[in-house]
């Protein structure tokens, strides 16, 4: 995974989602899309590595509270897309009166986080696949805050649907564990196991919103032609886009 991943000075958890061989022997296109942390805090010469990449959209998967709270810096020229996430900037067990204080509790509140991707992020998948069905060969690039859950979700539904087996999207899932900087991250109000179940990302996170979706739907294209309103055109027209 090392070879994926982009280095940033003032970002992290960047990488290219291609490369990985699909079931029919082809592979997913290498250079085209990728996957991020926040971009809040760019520097020059990370806008420099952006250009050199040819990023023409980026799509920002946070809520509109956390685009207000920490605005990203990019370079000129950038389409940037903002489907939003209608959930809250924060878990809601983060919530004073709610916090968990046991590593069970936060893997409950975890869990339950990834159960509502399906819905709440359905907006943000249909904005994807659109970008990507439309890209004409331009790269794009998706992100929220960690670029661990929302990212992580989201990564997974595309990388599903354009073909990728389990092994291959979990494998991309969990590498956050070593690329992402939790510098940044503000939990040192909760004990110390619990704060590790929050900032991991676990298989069994993961694990719990495919199965929800697979549970509700049969299928991921069914998932997002009948949920997130994505046309088979235009789905069609992403993998085609995607594989090469």
């Amino acid at each position: 995974m090392q070879d994926r991943q982009i280095p940033l000075d003032g970002g992290s958890n960047m990488r290219d989602l291609g490369g990985w061989a699909m079931a029919d022997g082809r592979r997913m296109r290498s250079g085209w899309l990728f996957r991020a942390a926040s971009l809040s805090s760019l520097s020059a010469v990370d806008h420099g590595r952006l250009r050199a990449l040819n990023i023409a959209t980026v799509i920002d998967l946070r809520s509109p509270g956390e685009q207000r709270d920490s605005p990203s810096r990019l370079p000129r020229g950038l389409t940037v897309t903002a489907p939003g996430d209608p959930g809250s900037a924060t878990h809601p067990g983060l919530a004073r009166n709610r916090r968990p204080h046991t590593e069970a509790e936060a893997v409950d509140m975890m869990r339950r986080g990834y159960q509502s991707y399906p819905d709440r992020m359905a907006p943000a998948l249909a904005t994807v696949f659109e970008a990507a069905a439309h890209s004409d060969g331009r790269p794009l690039l998706f992100h929220c805050t960690a670029g661990k859950d929302r990212t992580g979700f989201v990564a997974a539904i595309v990388l599903k649907a354009f073909g990728a087996d389990e092994d291959q999207v979990m494998t991309d899932y969990l590498a956050t564990n070593t690329m992402w900087d939790r510098k940044s991250s503000r939990m040192s109000f909760l004990p110390a196991p619990a704060q590790e179940a929050i900032l991991q990302a676990r298989t069994e996170y993961l694990h719990t919103a495919i199965e929800t979706v697979m549970g509700r739907y049969g299928t991921v294209d069914a998932y997002l032609t009948d949920r997130c309103a994505v046309s088979r055109d235009v789905l069609e027209a992403a993998r085609q886009a995607a594989i090469r």
